[in-house]
């Protein structure tokens, strides 16, 4: 059975070339005292050595990539390594620029989050990306950093509620989001909090928006380990709200 990896860079920048964000997974059951258990394809990756054949292939994410409109405001929360795709993102807008000028980009923002601030994923990239203006800004929300209040995306972008509104709601923008399935889950809740306190909206109202982003596909999703258990969760939470919706219009 293959495993998937979202790709973290783009041909545009690095052309015949593919380079993946991996967590190496190790851990133990039974509350840290069973047995040590190793990821697969991860450990896999870990154990190759320079030179070595490894076999894949590619597949295409439709629903997950760049708009058409390089005008649109792009927000992207990727915590860990939901970072993934967001390095193709912004390399691919570099080569861009790079190729048409700077012309009228909209913004591109990066909610990114780790434990500590020495886990942070492609910093010195991420710094040099801001100087260049592709990416706009990125946010840090560290939650086991002694030094300071756990933080986690979703605290950060309610500290952004106006500003995300404004990009997604008044300038049509796109919202990416990467990881786990609990994160995406958060993230959902809290940018339609955001937009409902924002827009002074009623809860049929704000369902119909979210909705709405996504047929229109401005909300996008690449969800870790998602099973098609959850994915028929998805799907029936999303169909119960049309209904529900529709109910309430009825005279």
């Amino acid at each position: 059975q293959p495993r998937y990896y979202s790709i973290s860079s783009s041909p545009a920048l690095y052309a015949n070339q593919i380079h993946l964000t991996v967590a190496v997974v190790k851990y133990r059951t039974q509350g840290g005292n069973g047995p040590v258990h190793y990821g697969v394809a991860s450990n896999y990756l870990y154990d190759l050595t320079i030179g070595e054949d490894l076999y894949l292939y590619v597949r295409s994410a439709p629903n997950f990539h760049l708009p058409k409109s390089e005008a649109c405001p792009i927000i992207m929360v990727g915590p860990g390594t939901g970072i993934a795709p967001f390095r193709g993102f912004w390399q691919h807008r570099l080569a861009q620029r790079s190729l048409n000028g700077p012309g009228k980009f909209g913004k591109m923002s990066l909610f990114f989050g780790c434990q500590q601030g020495i886990l942070d994923l492609y910093r010195e990239e991420k710094t040099s990306m801001v100087k260049e203006g592709v990416l706009s800004k990125v946010y840090l929300a560290l939650s086991r950093e002694s030094s300071i209040p756990k933080t986690y995306v979703q605290d950060l972008m309610k500290l952004e509620a106006k500003s995300i509104y404004t990009q997604l709601v008044n300038e049509g923008g796109h919202f990416f989001v990467c990881g786990d399935c609990t994160m995406a889950e958060h993230v959902f809740k809290t940018l339609r909090n955001i937009i409902q306190e924002q827009g002074s909206m009623e809860d049929p109202e704000v369902d119909s928006y979210m909705l709405t982003m996504r047929d229109e596909n401005r909300y996008h999703e690449d969800i870790f380990g998602i099973t098609l258990r959850t994915a028929e969760v998805h799907s029936r939470s999303r169909e119960s709200a049309r209904i529900r919706m529709a109910s309430q219009s009825q005279p």
